[in-house]
């Protein structure tokens, strides 16, 4: 498998479980009658983006 694949792949398995974990997230919340916590969006959107980010860019090595 190609490093480019592997990207791919990671990419979207990552927006899938957050994606799914979201919905279960709003269910349970649904289900229990309670409001949305202000915290939601920095799990379900912030922290994929910032791990997909750093799948795609890896930081450059410095060379002395």
């Amino acid at each position: 498998m190609t490093p480019t694949r592997r990207k791919i792949l990671a990419t979207i398995l990552i927006a899938l479980v957050s994606i799914i974990l979201f919905f279960t997230f709003m269910y349970v919340i649904a289900m229990d009658e309670k409001n949305v916590p202000i915290y939601s969006p920095l799990i379900f959107a912030i922290l994929p983006a910032m791990a997909i980010n750093a799948i795609w860019n890896k930081p450059r090595r410095k060379e002395l």
